[in-house]
């Protein structure tokens, strides 16, 4: 390092050393020495969060602003956000031509009070003083005005500041009196505590020139004493030094960088193999240390600049060949009789075994098989290779970065807490946590941390293991153990709905059975439409169970060919009216072209109706109205329909669940959560698919996807319900059935067929009957108490072989599980209620022209 570099490096150190408060003369000769300490002085204030205010006279504000540059410093950013003001003297010291101290000290005052309140941490002021060489009126205050300030105003203010003279500019007796008022000088490459201060009220006393004299010889005494002091303690520095080192030493420098050794004492023999005779005849002991490591001696060692001091490792050479390991602390002082020389005083601890130690715990660091690093001063400074290869990068790309970089911005307080908790000893339990390795990826991590010592301060040592594999496992499991949750709700769901549908269906074929009778015949017009409404509800209540039972996938659908758009015009024909009282404007755009497809009917409106109410209620809630726009399109070989709603939204961590079964987001008695998983339900069974999209708080678009079926496809499965033509013979049927409204209802209708019934209520009574006389035809209930109808079916089959074949069963308990595979298994015909007369009628005629 050349001279002046090190001149400059020193004053940047200590001016990096003043602290608030601190009132500072800086006296320079040169503009090279100006910009030296006034430049670095306003940068170091930027980066420390002050405010800096500077008052310009010997330079014009673009001339500083051009020396800020060149010194790093981004002028234009720091004036626009008001860290930095350029300000003329004539702006701060005078008023109408004449110095103004009190002027002076209520701007301090004002511009620190408003620098705290901005949230800058002080004021940092530097003033160019060469105005005062104008002789303005009142200038002759200035020094009395500097004396006041170290007593009236930085002792009580966040504020510190560096005067500037021109000692070439000034009186000599001017600039001593600057030097009596100011505790601190900065001077060359150095700046002092000033001995030759004065404080306020000494310098404004009137016997000044007695005390100032008194001053001085106090001063010489001082010196005096400091000498003796010094020599004392290098003294005690070299008794001490023996025994805390194992080799202590002093040295004298040149600025050239030549040493030569002055003393040492320690065991150097012991030590590195020579004696202390041997390596003073050498003048230095740069021999001894290992090439590699030279620059750090030259840097830590001798490079040392007065008032430095360093401590680093170093390999020196044994004279056997073999290394030592020493740690070297150095301090550096100017020698008083001749400042260019450089006394270095330093010790020398042998540390081989504790770096051998430190190679062994690296190697055993290295290949442990868990993840571990160091963190000292929030900096990770050691990492292994399987740390490493969790985190996706190389050691060194990790060195150096604050370990809560790592970790995912969610966790990272939950991580600092529970890392403090743990090495303050407050839980020893591992605590888990997400990082983000280099591809983005997120990973699940668990660890546990320690303090341990690294280097001969304080760190702390992290144990991280990647768990991503093992909370992958547990989160299937967990996934299997809902979905098994989920079977056995769907479950008891399926056998709740057999028991609904074998006690709602019997009292619906009776409603629905009568009421269309009733309709068959001359009925006054109101109470038509009054029979009407009745069938239309029941209708709608058997299409209710039915859809139940196709949510727990006991049911197929009956399929035909069916129009999408005039479904979804009867829905929101059904919808109307609360659609309308909720302010729901509904707008649709159907394709007049939409082709027909084979479809249930039935199914199609209730998904249609379920996403309607769900897209109405959420628009309710939201704000009170809406707007729902329905929509179809042939897209490809499939017919969308979409329901959009200017709604809420669904959050995203629900998109995922809307079609679950049991999910709602509405409170307890205000949703089931079957509705959409119905319709998902019916939907699939139709081979299809229905999704949502939506944003949050900009509503939200359910779409149903049907594949578009010819009629030609249903053929195969309608065959056998195709109605023969001719007369259905009369014949003699038995109707066994527990449901009073059930036998009464077949009765009806099959007498009015021409057919001659008999009706009974339980098995026995049946067996009876068929032992007594020949039936064509044996409707039978499958639940009855007592015997059931398959156990009677059974019976019958034993004793009668061919009348078994012609019995028909009757039942709403289609989805029991015996039911179903009893009708499987022995391909019985069956009559599903709820039914209509009408389709009660084909069916039994179809029977019986096959049977005859």
């Amino acid at each position: 390092m050349k001279d002046k570099e090190r001149t400059e490096a020193t004053l940047i150190e200590e001016l990096g050393r003043l602290k608030v408060h601190d009132h500072l003369c800086l006296i320079y000769e040169t503009p090279g020495e100006w910009r030296t300490a006034a430049v670095p002085f306003v940068k170091m204030g930027l980066e420390r969060g002050e405010k800096c205010l500077y008052v310009v006279a010997t330079h014009t504000v673009e001339q500083l602003r051009h020396c800020l540059k060149q010194g790093g410093v981004d002028v234009a950013s720091a004036e626009a956000s008001g860290r930095l003001a350029i300000l003329h003297e004539s702006e701060v010291y005078t008023r109408y031509g004449f110095f103004d101290p009190d002027r002076m000290t209520a701007l301090l005052t004002s511009e620190t009070e408003r620098a705290i309140a901005e949230g800058y941490t002080a004021l940092r002021l530097a003033g160019e003083m060469t105005w005062a060489l104008r002789g303005l009126p009142g200038s002759e205050k200035l020094l009395e005005y500097e004396a006041k300030l170290n007593t009236d105003f930085f002792p009580k203010h966040p504020c510190l500041a560096i005067c500037q003279y021109d000692r070439r500019k000034f009186d000599p007796e001017v600039i001593k009196g600057v030097i009596l008022t100011h505790p601190l000088l900065a001077r060359g490459n150095r700046v002092y505590h000033n001995f030759y201060y004065m404080p306020a009220e000494d310098f404004l006393n009137a016997r000044r020139a007695e005390m100032e004299a008194q001053h001085w010889l106090n001063n010489l005494e001082r010196e005096k004493r400091t000498q003796a002091a010094l020599r004392e303690s290098e003294e005690k520095y070299r008794r001490i030094s023996s025994i805390i080192s194992d080799i202590a030493y002093s040295c004298t420098t040149n600025v050239d960088g030549a040493y030569s050794i002055d003393w040492m004492s320690g065991d150097t023999k012991r030590t590195l193999g020579y004696t202390i005779d041997d390596i003073e005849a050498q003048s230095c002991w740069r021999f001894l240390v290992v090439d590699d490591d030279l620059p750090l001696f030259e840097k830590h060692v001798i490079g040392l600049l007065p008032g430095q001091s360093a401590s680093c490792e170093l390999r020196l050479r044994h004279r056997n060949g073999e290394v030592v390991w020493v740690t070297s602390y150095a301090e550096c002082v100017t020698e008083t009789e001749t400042p260019e020389r450089r006394r270095l005083y330093g010790g020398l601890v042998d540390i081989t075994e504790r770096k051998q130690m430190e190679n062994l715990l690296k190697t055993v660091f290295d290949m442990s098989p868990i993840g571990m690093y160091v963190v000292q001063d929030r900096k990770v400074q050691q990492v292994n290779r399987l740390f490493a290869r969790a985190m996706g990068r190389a050691p060194e790309q990790l060195i150096g970065k604050h370990p809560l970089g790592l970790v995912l911005p969610e966790d990272r307080e939950r991580v600092r807490s529970n890392a403090i908790s743990m090495l303050k000893g407050r839980h020893s339990l591992p605590y888990e946590f997400r990082v983000l390795d280099s591809a983005g990826k997120v990973k699940w991590a668990m660890e546990t941390v320690a303090p341990i010592q690294y280097r001969g301060r304080p760190a702390t040592l992290g144990s991280f293991m990647d768990i991503t594999e093992r909370k992958r496992i547990e989160a299937e499991r967990l996934e299997l153990e809902r979905k098994t949750q989920l079977a056995s709700r769907l479950a008891t769901v399926g056998e709740m709905a057999a028991g609904i549908a074998h006690e709602i269906n019997n009292p619906l074929t009776g409603v629905i059975g009568f009421s269309e009778l009733l309709l068959q015949g001359e009925l006054p017009e109101h109470i038509r439409k009054d029979l009407e409404a009745v069938n239309s509800n029941a209708q709608r209540v058997a299409g209710i169970v039915k859809g139940l039972l196709t949510f727990a996938r006991q049911t197929k659908p009956t399929r035909s060919l069916v129009n999408i758009n005039v479904i979804i015009q009867n829905t929101l024909e059904l919808r109307a009216y609360h659609l309308r009282t909720n302010n729901i404007e509904v707008t649709t755009e159907l394709d007049p072209d939409l082709p027909k497809t084979v479809a249930d009917g039935g199914q199609l409106q209730q998904v249609f109706f379920n996403i309607i109410a769900n897209a109405e209620t959420e628009m309710r809630l939201a704000h009170g109205k809406g707007k729902l726009l329905v929509r179809t399109q042939k897209v490809n070989s499939n017919i969308r329909i979409s329901f959009s709603d200017d709604g809420p939204g669904i959050p995203e961590e629900n998109m995922q669940r809307i079609f679950e079964p049991f999910f709602t987001t509405r409170r307890v008695g205000e949703g089931t959560g079957l509705g959409l998983s119905i319709c998902h339900g019916m939907v699939a069974e139709h081979g299809g698919k229905i999704w949502a999209e939506s944003k949050l708080s900009e509503g939200a678009t359910l779409f149903v996807e049907l594949p578009i079926v010819a009629e030609r496809e249903q053929e195969e499965e309608t065959r056998e319900e195709a109605e023969e033509g001719g007369r259905v013979p009369e014949a003699r049927i038995l109707v066994v059935d527990d449901e009073e409204v059930v036998r009464h209802l077949l009765r009806e209708v099959l007498v009015e067929e021409g057919h001659q019934v008999d009706a009974v209520d339980n098995a026995q009574d049946a067996l009876e009957k068929i032992k007594a006389g020949r039936y064509d035809l044996i409707l039978l209930d499958v639940k009855m108490p007592g015997m059931s109808g398959l156990e009677l079916h059974r019976q019958i089959k034993k004793t009668a072989e061919s009348l078994a074949a012609r019995v028909v069963f009757i039942t709403g308990d289609v989805m029991g599980v015996d039911t179903s595979k009893f009708i499987s298994e022995n391909k019985v015909p069956h009559i599903t209620k709820p039914f209509s007369p009408e389709q009660f009628r084909k069916e039994i005629g179809r029977r019986l022209s096959r049977g005859k």
